[in-house]
């Protein structure tokens, strides 16, 4: 099985992708923003989540949802909560978004949505407004006889889906003992799965042509977010690789990224 199969049967299984290694980036690696492209407009906004745990009313409430701090401008988003136990018939919630104004205030309110039941579980959603690129604040109400008890609140930005990933490396040149680093940074509005896998290619009278044979991968899958970058990559070059123009090419689900340099003598 391709690694790309492998990490869709990995999310529809419900296995995820593996966790990225927190490890110091080696020397060479080009370094680490907080937020690429879309990102930009989290910056400034807190990074708390709708997530979690909560107790309200003696009653212990698992809260998730699937979708990211940037989403897309019309999508239909829903917030889950299931109770530990047996649930609380009193117990309910509300979904608001609001846009966020200058300085990070919340303004007028957009959308809004009701708790309703769901595959056993208790789901509250709403539509996020055409309008793009926006900033909100979405605040999840628990209500126990219809009184408000417990907020817990995010913040988002709604845009176009993009696919837009780039690929940087550490350096412009390097030499044939070196190893290149880079990682990849994703300017876009969607999620970008890649996997092991690289091909390092060399320009020749005005073609890219491969260099050494198809290197053997591991089958996994990884899952990038919009607005922010990978873990460090090493890209090794196969041995005796001439000096030139090259690039390293990366697959990703639905496209590619490349970054070029050149091979010098040292």
């Amino acid at each position: 099985m391709s690694w790309a199969r492998c990490a869709v049967a990995a999310v529809l299984l419900g296995l995820g992708f593996p966790a990225v290694s927190q490890a110091a980036d080696p020397v060479g690696c080009p370094g680490r923003p907080d937020y690429v492209g879309y990102g930009e407009l989290l910056h400034g906004l807190p990074a708390k989540r709708i997530q979690g745990t909560v107790t309200v009313s003696g009653s212990r409430l698992h809260i998730t949802h699937p979708f990211g701090r940037i989403v897309f401008a019309g999508q239909r988003i829903r917030v889950l909560y299931r109770f530990e136990h047996s649930p609380h018939p009193k117990l309910a919630a509300t979904l608001k978004l609001a846009r966020v104004e200058q300085g990070g205030r919340a303004g007028k309110l957009v959308a809004h949505g009701h708790s309703h039941l769901l595959h056993g579980s208790l789901a509250v959603g709403l539509k996020v407004p055409g309008r793009a690129p926006s900033r909100y604040r979405l605040t999840l109400t628990l209500l126990h006889g219809g009184e408000a008890v417990k907020s817990l609140s995010e913040y988002l930005v709604a845009v176009k889906p993009l696919l837009d990933a780039r690929l940087v490396l550490g350096a412009a040149t390097y030499r044939q003992s070196d190893t290149v680093n880079g990682r990849l940074e994703n300017f876009g509005s969607v999620s970008v799965t890649y996997g092991a896998d690289y091909a390092f290619e060399r320009l020749e009278s005005g073609n890219w042509v491969a260099v050494g044979p198809p290197g053997i991968f591991p089958a996994i899958g990884f899952g990038l977010p919009a607005g922010e970058a990978s873990p460090c990559l090493t890209f090794r070059l196969p041995a005796g690789s001439l000096l030139g123009h090259y690039r390293v090419r990366k697959r990703l689900i639905g496209g590619e990224a490349t970054a070029e340099f050149d091979l010098v003598s040292g």
